[in-house]
């Protein structure tokens, strides 16, 4: 049986939701009407990805714009996390 997939649209809100959600499997965060992302949400994300990866799962994180990449550079975070760009 494939693993299950989860498609979450990322919001300000969304984000906090997240930390609180039982998702296994592959999890995709699409980033695309996120324009500013705070530490808090920088945790979250790590927390959630720590999470998946011991239980088997992967966080995938989609369509950025180039303020929240250069976040994610900038904090070297894009070294373990797998970000995804369109048409890849």
């Amino acid at each position: 049986m494939p693993a299950k997939e989860t498609v979450v649209l990322v919001e300000h809100s969304t984000l906090e939701k997240l930390a609180l959600m039982e998702i296994r499997g592959r999890v995709i965060l699409v980033f695309s009407r996120l324009d500013f992302i705070s530490s808090t949400g920088l945790g979250i994300v790590i927390s959630l990805h720590k999470r998946l990866q011991t239980e088997g799962g992967e966080l995938v994180l989609r369509d950025m714009n180039p303020e929240i990449l250069e976040v994610f550079q900038i904090t070297k975070l894009h070294t373990f996390l797998k970000i995804e760009f369109p048409g890849q």
